[in-house]
């Protein structure tokens, strides 16, 4: 029973970062739904089985990330740069999210250990994942109401050398950063009290690649217009 909750709740949080994804590049969802739902289940396999059957809790979030970059790049066909893109500003938007309601679970005594976070069989530990699915809902319904998003990532893999430029090289050496920073923050965190320090971080750097892609935004709105 235990297995059973967590891949459905597991699942439907990888369907919600998805569908966040998607929504943040104006993609369109609808054809996507069943590769959207077989892509999340294949996420929900692999973290199960790097947190029980290798009890590796430190390499969850890297495999996570690598694994859901690969998924965009051949289970929907985005051109390999973009699907970095793509999939690198929306999973450390879920890690923000994430380390957030960590924060507030926190706050309310709620959470005292970090391996609970990762536990399979503890009420909080769902709770907090139904927290941030929460907020990944709320936050795909802002961007579609609001039309915000970025429409410079296109939908097919015909685009080819596009890390020859100088911002595509700043954007893809943030991104390499940030990612190092997600694996040695996933492996060498133990302690609850730098939670607040790495909110500050994960905001700092999820503001820089926004900030990053938004001028990739203005630069191929200047170029077609």
């Amino acid at each position: 029973m235990t297995i059973l909750v967590y891949m459905i709740v597991a699942t439907f949080r990888w369907s919600t970062l998805f569908h966040l994804a998607f929504s943040l590049f104006r993609f369109t969802i609808k054809d996507k739904v069943i590769c959207i739902v077989v892509s999340s289940f294949m996420l929900a396999l692999v973290s199960y089985f790097i947190n029980v059957d290798l009890n590796q809790d430190g390499y969850i979030a890297l495999a996570q990330m690598l694994f859901y970059c690969l998924l965009l790049w051949t289970m929907f066909g985005i051109q390999k740069f973009y699907a970095i893109i793509l999939g690198i500003v929306s999973y450390v938007f879920f890690i923000l999210l994430t380390t957030a309601s960590l924060y507030l679970y926190k706050s309310i005594g709620a959470i005292h250990l970090i391996s609970e976070v990762y536990s399979l069989d503890t009420t909080v530990a769902y709770l907090m994942r139904l927290t941030t699915i929460a907020l990944m809902m709320i936050s795909c319904q802002l961007i579609q109401k609001y039309r915000l998003g970025f429409t410079f990532v296109p939908e097919e893999r015909t685009v080819r050398n596009v890390v020859s430029t100088l911002l595509n090289k700043i954007i893809m050496f943030t991104i390499a950063a940030t990612s190092t920073l997600i694996a040695i923050v996933a492996l060498e965190l133990q302690d609850l009290n730098a939670i607040s320090l790495l909110l500050i971080i994960f905001t700092f750097l999820f503001i820089l690649i926004i900030y990053l892609i938004c001028k990739k935004e203005q630069f191929r709105s200047r170029r077609y217009r």
